[in-house]
């Protein structure tokens, strides 16, 4: 497999993964916030949905080798995981 440039690798972690991070996961109630207006600046509702939880657990946990960032991604997927436990 060929390896992404590294101008669009830097671009998926320090701006679109880092934006999930910082405001996808809901740290009161377990799962993750998906439903954003197209800007990213409001939240139009806070239902979720479980396959958006996993898929970013999954992507959280398998990208975390690949990040310039240091975040828990262990730590934020058990936090997700909840919703799917419940």
């Amino acid at each position: 497999m060929t390896e992404a440039p590294s101008h669009l690798v830097r671009h998926l972690v320090d701006d679109v993964l880092a934006w999930w991070v910082a405001h996808g996961p809901d740290d009161q109630h377990g799962g993750v916030l998906t439903c954003w207006n197209n800007a990213g600046t409001e939240l139009v509702t806070t239902d979720k949905y479980t396959c958006a939880s996993c898929s970013f657990s999954w992507s959280s946990a398998t990208s975390t080798p690949r990040c310039s960032r240091t975040y828990s991604a262990a730590a934020s997927s058990r936090r997700l995981m909840r919703l799917v436990q419940e």
